[in-house]
């Protein structure tokens, strides 16, 4: 499912937030812990308000990518990125097949994204999210804690955390964030 109302999107977010949507941000970006000078992919980027923030943190020393199936996000993203002086490479793509080379990057985030994935995609896209980190990388992925499908003997994450781990990456961390209906998994690749 491809959100394309760019600008409509920003409003709704800044709705369902209640104007906190800044927070939130930080909040996923805290739990990754990005460093000066990483590079970062930012998979399902919408418009780009994570990006931008990710860019603040890796600073000039680090780059920041942001992929979108919908080209009128992937819009949005630069035109934001441009207001905001930051260096960004948005481009249109899909997450199951990423237009980067194998192992470019520290860092893949992945936020509100995967239930937006049809079941049968999502294995792919988390495949190539995988293929695209680095060895010592890591992936934050964040989406909506639903307790029917979040669970895994009682842990955290669980139906994202499932299709992570079967995608073979290793889960080091999970749980919800301070946002109640949204819970985290932190994940290496695998060998």
């Amino acid at each position: 499912m491809t959100i394309r109302y760019a600008r409509a999107y920003d409003l709704m977010l800044t709705a369902m937030t209640f104007g906190l949507e800044k927070s939130f941000r930080k909040t996923f970006l805290d739990l990754v812990s990005l460093k000066t000078g990483e590079s970062v992919l930012d998979v399902g980027c919408g418009t780009g308000t994570l990006a931008i923030a990710a860019k603040n943190l890796v600073d000039e020393t680090g780059s920041v990518s942001g992929i979108d199936a919908a080209p009128e996000m992937v819009e949005r993203a630069r035109k934001k990125a441009e207001r905001d002086g930051a260096k960004i490479d948005f481009q249109t793509a899909v997450a199951e097949k990423l237009p980067y080379p194998d192992g470019h990057f520290d860092v893949v985030l992945n936020t509100l994204i995967m239930h937006h994935l049809p079941a049968d995609i999502r294995g792919s896209a988390l495949e190539e999210m995988r293929r695209v980190l680095k060895p010592s990388g890591r992936m934050l992925s964040v989406d909506f804690q639903l307790p029917r499908f979040f669970q895994k003997e009682n842990a955290h994450g669980g139906w994202i955390r499932n299709a992570i781990e079967k995608a073979g990456f290793n889960v080091t961390e999970s749980g919800r964030t301070r946002f109640m209906i949204l819970a985290y998994v932190l994940s290496t690749p695998g060998k």
